[in-house]
């Protein structure tokens, strides 16, 4: 599964995939961290500093530590995968997500484009997901049902960039009737989609890391540690 007759060190490959997965929880972080920040008493000045970085900055240091898991993954990986340029895209969406949403926030009015190319950036993930794991089971790995999960899942969010051209033509945020089909939709991408595809990145890390042992186990080598 990690390359035929070769032995890695499993660890950083390992941490890498570990890595990849953060951006994945970045909603469900954020919620999360936001009640925490906010039970915090207003006035000892700690609520106040932490609200400066959470829950608004989540996304892009996530983002951060998942580009850099992907760097380092493929940079480890590529002598002996062939088609290890099938995760290439993962890392693009990757950093394109990352970087206009530090730029959102940084910047006073960030405007539309930069909100919605961010949002293509996130809804293209799980589609990326699925060729980088494309990638690994042409290297070996056993991970169909890896990327049948994320390559549905990766289908479905296309639908998200489909209707993101095709709303209704009233302000963002703006409630007619309740809110509106994509609205509802993106929600549930975010808060259900996105961490599936973040727990089938950690699942894909542990089953990197036992086969990696079990291949130099075989040979004599186990890896410590």
């Amino acid at each position: 599964m990690v390359g035929d007759g070769v032995i890695m060190r499993p660890v950083i490959p390992t941490l890498s995939l570990v890595a990849v997965s953060a951006v994945f929880f970045w909603f469900v972080a954020a919620i999360i961290s936001n009640m925490l920040v906010t039970s915090i008493p207003t006035g000892s000045g700690l609520r106040e500093s932490l609200q400066l970085i959470f829950p608004y900055h989540l996304q892009g240091i996530l983002g951060l530590i998942s580009l850099a898991g992907c760097t380092v993954f493929l940079a480890t990986t590529r002598t002996q995968n062939p088609a290890w340029s099938l995760g290439v895209p993962l890392g693009i969406v990757l950093a394109v997500a990352a970087v206009l949403s530090i730029l959102s926030k940084l910047i006073v009015d960030p405007g539309y484009l930069i909100g919605s190319v961010a949002f293509v950036a996130i809804s293209l993930l799980p589609l990326c997901s699925a060729l980088f794991f494309l990638s690994r089971k042409k290297a070996g790995d056993r991970v169909n049902t890896l990327f049948a999960v994320t390559l549905v899942i990766g289908v479905l969010s296309l639908l998200l960039i489909v209707a993101m051209f095709f709303q209704a033509s009233y302000a963002p945020g703006e409630i007619r009737n309740g809110h509106s089909v994509y609205e509802g939709w993106s929600m549930l991408y975010l808060v259900l989609g996105m961490p599936v595809v973040g727990i089938v990145h950690l699942m894909h890390a542990g089953r990197f890391w036992r086969a990696s042992r079990n291949n130099a186990c075989g040979t004599g080598s186990c890896p410590e540690g």
